[in-house]
């Protein structure tokens, strides 16, 4: 059975944050945290800053490629999303520098 990291409504973002800020040296570390994510984000804030500038109804949550971002990129590394859409992932990249 898949350990699922978040049980309660009132740590759910931290638990998030924490998991995505730990330190994974190898590769396949970072692979097996994004087993841990609960990825419902039923309980998350998913309308901050610029994401709730359009109303297009298959827009990104940002908390998914805030997700990749952090897990699997390093400072000064460029992201690229070829589609773009609402500029979600560019926002969460900004954001995280």
């Amino acid at each position: 059975m898949q350990e699922i990291l978040f049980e309660t409504e009132l740590n759910v973002i931290q638990e998030y944050e924490n998991l995505l800020d730990s330190c994974y040296p190898a590769k396949q570390d970072k692979y097996d945290a994004l087993n841990l994510i609960d990825w419902d984000f039923k309980n998350f804030q998913t309308q901050y800053l610029t994401h709730r500038f359009h109303s297009y109804p298959a827009r990104f949550i940002p908390q998914i490629p805030k997700a990749f971002i952090k897990l699997f990129t390093n400072e000064d590394d460029f992201v690229i999303d070829p589609f773009c859409g609402c500029g979600t992932t560019i926002v969460e990249k900004d954001f995280k520098n």
